[in-house]
C-alpha cells in the first residue's frame, strides 16, 4: 500500500502546473555574463533637454537557451533583469515612468532578426505590461546570487509554446531616464554577447522608429516567472492512478 501511495503522490506532483524561474541563458543562473548593457532602460541627454529619450528594443531567445522545463508549454507572468557585476557594486536606481512590454512567438532566429521591428513580431503578440511605471533599485554584493534584479510583473500572462518558435520580448521605453547615481558608474545590466548563445537583439533610439538603428548578438541576462502546463497524457495518467488507488482501497477494506 505504501508503494502505491508514493506512486500516486509522484503522479500528482507531475500532473499539476509547476512554477519555476526560467533563466536565459540557462547556464548563467549562478554566474555573470560576459558583457553588460544599459539598453533599453537607461538613456540620458548629454546635449539638449529636448533630445529624444525613448527607445524601442526587441530581444529574441530560442528554447535552447532556456533550461529544459521550457520544452513544455506554459504561462509567463513576469520578467526580471539582473544588475551587472561592475556598476552594480555601487548601487543605482530610479523610476521608469512609461514602459510597455509585449511578448510574442517569432520564427525569426537569434542573430537573424530583421532590422524592421514589425517583421520580428508574431501574430499572437500580447501587451503583457501596458504603459506604466517600474521602480528600479539595483546592487551587487558577492556575486550573481546576491545581485538584485528588477522585475516587471505582467498585467496579462503570456502562453508560450516552444514548438511554435522563439520567444520575442518587445520593450517600448517611452520616457527613459538617467538611472545613474550622480558621479557614479553607469547603470549597467548583466548581459551575454556570444554567437550561438540563443539570444540577440535589435533596438532604436526612438520608441516610434519602424527600423532599428542598432543590432548585435548581445542579449540581456533575464529570467521569467514560468508556470509549466502538464501534457494531456499526464492528466490521463493521474486519473488512472486515482482509479487504481480507489480500487486498492476497496479491496483492502
Amino acid at each position: 500500500m505504501k508503494y502505491h501511495v508514493l506512486l500516486f503522490l509522484a503522479i500528482v506532483q507531475t500532473a499539476f502546473p509547476q512554477q519555476i524561474a526560467l533563466y536565459a541563458p540557462a547556464n548563467l543562473a549562478d554566474r555573470f555574463g560576459s558583457a553588460s548593457s544599459d539598453t533599453p532602460f537607461n538613456r540620458y541627454s548629454i546635449s539638449t533637454p529636448t533630445e529624444n529619450l525613448s527607445m524601442r528594443y526587441q530581444q529574441v531567445m530560442s528554447p535552447s537557451s532556456f533550461s529544459s522545463e521550457v520544452l513544455k508549454s506554459g504561462w509567463i507572468t513576469a520578467v526580471s533583469f539582473r544588475a551587472d557585476e561592475g556598476g552594480g557594486r555601487f548601487g543605482w536606481g530610479g523610476t521608469l515612468p512609461d514602459l510597455q512590454v509585449n511578448l510574442s512567438t517569432t520564427t525569426k532566429l537569434p542573430d537573424a532578426l530583421s532590422p524592421i521591428f514589425a517583421e520580428n513580431i508574431g501574430t499572437e503578440s500580447t501587451v503583457v505590461f501596458g504603459r506604466g511605471s517600474v521602480t528600479v533599485q539595483m546592487s551587487v554584493r558577492n556575486g550573481p546570487a546576491q545581485a538584485t534584479t528588477f522585475t516587471i510583473f505582467f498585467q496579462k500572462p503570456f502562453f508560450y509554446d516552444p514548438n511554435q518558435g522563439n520567444l520575442l520580448v518587445d520593450i517600448r521605453n517611452y520616457q527613459a531616464v538617467d538611472l545613474n547615481n550622480p558621479g557614479g558608474p553607469n547603470a549597467m545590466l548583466d548581459a551575454v554577447d556570444q554567437k550561438g548563445d540563443g539570444l540577440s537583439r535589435v533596438f532604436a533610439g526612438d520608441v516610434n522608429a519602424a527600423v532599428a538603428d542598432g543590432m548585435d548578438s548581445l542579449g540581456l541576462v533575464c529570467y521569467f516567472n514560468f508556470t509549466a502546463v502538464p501534457e494531456p497524457s499526464t492528466f490521463a495518467l493521474l486519473l488512472i492512478g486515482c482509479a487504481a488507488c480507489c480500487l486498492l482501497k476497496r479491496r483492502a477494506s
